[in-house]
């Protein structure tokens, strides 16, 4: 029984199958007849192959040709691809070319006909500035793009522009109407003839030449960028620049260009002949010894300003700058010390006792850190001496010791050791010291005193991005409060003014 009773309904189920089955075959022949019917013609590819080539073509030129406005000195770059409006650009490159081709020089034919007949249908007389128009947006459009803003603002700065400037035009040639074609494409076009009918018809000539000016000047602002609220302090700043006088002191030369090396170089005297013949004349018979160093000088406390001259001050406001002597003076210098005998001792003793062919022949004495120049005998390797960093710390008790090889300049080895008798560099001598009075830029600042002695003195304005950090005790803040008084002692308000952000209020409490 449960063999019959399954029976019919096997049955129905693969007869109800049938049908499906029978359906979904004529679905895919029909899926089959589709794509064979939609298929495109070998004409339609080969128009779509011919097209995509163009399109390619288009795109390659005007990446080329905005590439190469990019590049011109100087080189406009980390320009994201987004941005750039290559295929714009060109495309108001090559109508300016043709509007030019015709007005400027006459295009032959038929061709050059059209292109008056629409060109002065618009602009009217203004047809040959046209291209002028064109060539300069090309530019801004290809060299930076990021200025333009928005399409919508572009159109409606230009189309304020121009009905301003070509409705001027049309009321300056008698305002001639729409029945006289030819008179209003030699005044300002139809564009002009809309602008100033409107104006001219509602109001008068006198109040609608006012309106045209002013809508030209909207379009202008619109084109540039420039919102109306910054109009009035846009004019100030530049009426105040026209009238207040340059100050040629604060950026002169090839020498204060930004980006170079902020550090400034001390200005070598003209050589006197009589000095150069007798330090000849003398180093004659000592031709086998050594050349001495100058003995150091102490800075002068001289009463003068820290500059050469000061800058007046815009108004009736008189400012001096501070005294110098208000800055104390340091320690000074000294050329050698018992101290720095002794080092050269140990040093020439450690050498002994690994029996390296070395001579400790001088030294140079900083503030702090002494160098000490050992010169090596024949075939012997620097790696012998560099090896010895440990032994060398060891013998002269301090574990700050750094190796140069070699001094850059000389065919020596380095050693650099903290003095035991250390100096203390005064900003006031430093800011005293000729290679900061020569230097008249308002920026310039005094670090301190390098290796060798000498005075390190730099240009912030060839810094305009520093960052200050160090370990405790480093210098963070002695660097900072020195940069400020650099400032305070050698600028006036006109041509430096400071921002000073302290939120911890530990830096600038004093």
């Amino acid at each position: 029984m449960a063999t019959r009773a399954s029976s019919p309904s096997r049955s129905r189920s693969s007869a109800s199958s049938r049908p499906s089955a029978s359906r979904s075959t004529g679905s895919k022949k029909t899926q089959t007849r589709k794509p064979a019917a939609n298929q495109p013609s070998g004409f339609s590819r080969m128009m779509s192959g011919i097209g995509r080539g163009l399109a390619a073509t288009w795109r390659g030129l005007a990446t080329m040709i905005g590439s190469a406005a990019r590049a011109i000195p100087p080189a406009v770059r980390d320009l994201e691809p987004e941005r750039r409006h290559d295929r714009s650009g060109l495309f108001l490159l090559l109508l300016g070319l043709l509007v030019a081709g015709e007005f400027w020089i006459g295009l032959p034919g038929a061709a050059g006909n059209w292109v008056q007949l629409a060109v002065t249908t618009l602009f009217g007389s203004f047809s040959y500035v046209v291209p002028v128009l064109c060539f300069a947006m090309a530019w801004r459009t290809l060299r930076h793009p990021e200025r333009h803003g928005s399409a919508g603002r572009q159109t409606v700065g230009w189309m304020a522009a121009l009905f301003g400037i070509l409705g001027l035009v049309h009321v300056a040639k008698g305002l001639p109407r729409g029945a006289h074609p030819d008179l209003v494409r030699e005044a300002g076009g139809f564009l002009g003839f809309i602008s100033s009918s409107l104006t001219v018809d509602l109001l008068t000539v006198w109040l609608a030449v006012p309106i045209l000016v002013v809508l030209t000047v909207f379009g202008a602002l619109v084109i540039a960028g420039v919102p109306m609220s910054e109009l009035k302090e846009r004019t100030a700043a530049l009426r105040e620049r026209l009238r207040r006088p340059e100050k040629p002191e604060i950026e002169y030369g090839a020498e204060h260009r930004a980006y170079d090396t902020p550090l400034v170089d001390e200005p070598e005297p003209d050589p006197d002949p009589d000095e150069q013949l007798t330090v000849a004349l003398a180093s004659t018979p000592k031709a086998g010894t050594r050349p001495t160093q100058p003995p150091l000088e102490v800075p002068v406390m001289s009463p003068g300003p820290l500059r050469a001259e000061q800058p007046p001050i815009s108004g009736d406001i008189v400012y001096t700058l501070p005294d110098p002597s208000v800055l104390k003076a340091g320690t000074v210098p000294k050329a050698r010390s018992q101290a720095n005998d002794a080092i050269v001792q140990s040093l020439t003793e450690v050498l002994r006792q690994f029996e390296i062919d070395a001579t400790v022949t001088g030294y140079t004495r900083g503030p702090t850190v002494t160098r000490y120049e050992v010169e090596l005998g024949n075939a012997v390797k620097v790696e012998k001496v560099t090896a010895l960093g440990k032994n060398i710390a060891y013998a002269v008790a301090s574990a700050d010791v750094r190796i140069l090889s070699p001094i850059p300049g000389k065919s020596a080895i380095g050693i650099e050791i903290p003095n035991a008798d250390k100096e203390i560099v005064s900003l006031g001598d430093v800011l005293r010291s000729n290679r900061a009075r020569n230097d008249h830029h308002p920026m310039t600042v005094g670090l301190g005193k390098d290796v060798e002695g000498g005075y390190v003195v730099a240009n912030m304005a060839k810094m305009p991005h520093l960052l200050v950090a160090g370990a405790t005790g480093s210098g963070k803040s002695s660097f900072v409060n020195s940069m400020i008084t650099s400032i305070l002692m050698r600028a006036t308000p006109d041509e430096v003014r400071l921002l000073l952000v302290d939120p911890k209020r530990v830096e600038l409490t004093h």
